[in-house]
C-alpha cells in the first residue's frame, strides 16, 4: 500500500508495508459482503474512508437494508463518479457527482449529510469528500421535508 506523504501528492508516493488498522481490502473475486445488523436510531453520523483499485466498474461503499428493501447506498459508478441515494417508496434522496474519481493511489474520506429536518432544501442532503463540499451534481433529488433516511 502506498503512504501518501504532505505536498505534491503525484509524486510523494512511496511503498510501505504497513497495514491501516481497522481496514479491509477487497479484490477482485473476494466476497465484499460484511453485515451489521444496527437497531433502529443506532446510527445517526457516519463517515467512508475508502481507496479505489478499479476503474470503470461500480464498486459499492455502502448498502443499507431494511426488511430486504434497499433504503440507502453509496457506490462509485462505472463512470466513476460519486453517488448518493435514499429510498422510500422511489427515490426520496439522491445525488450524483459530475467530479470523477479515478486516483487509484488516493484515499477519499467521504462524509455524508442526511439533514432532512432543515428549512433550506439545498442542506438536506449533502456530500463532502476530503473535507470538500461537492456542489456539482449532474442528478440530484432532494429529499422532501423531515423525510426518512435510514
Amino acid at each position: 500500500m502506498p503512504l501518501i506523504l504532505p505536498g505534491n501528492v503525484a509524486s510523494a508516493t512511496a511503498s510501505t508495508t504497513y497495514d491501516v488498522a481497522n481496514s479491509c481490502r477487497f479484490n477482485d473475486g473476494d466476497s465484499p459482503d460484511m453485515e451489521k445488523a444496527f437497531g433502529s436510531g443506532e446510527i445517526k453520523k457516519y463517515t467512508f474512508r475508502v481507496k479505489r483499485g478499479i476503474l470503470g466498474t461500480a464498486q459499492v461503499i455502502f448498502q443499507g437494508y431494511i426488511s430486504d428493501a434497499l433504503v440507502a447506498s453509496l457506490q462509485f459508478t462505472s463512470e466513476d463518479a460519486l453517488q448518493f441515494d435514499v429510498l422510500d417508496n422511489g427515490t426520496t434522496g439522491a445525488i450524483l457527482t459530475n467530479r470523477l474519481f479515478r486516483d487509484c493511489s488516493a484515499w477519499y474520506n467521504i462524509v455524508i449529510v442526511w439533514d432532512s429536518a432543515n428549512g433550506t432544501a439545498a442542506h438536506r442532503n449533502r456530500m463532502y469528500v476530503n473535507g470538500v463540499e461537492e456542489t456539482s451534481f449532474s442528478a440530484e433529488t432532494v429529499p422532501p421535508l423531515n423525510s426518512d433516511g435510514i
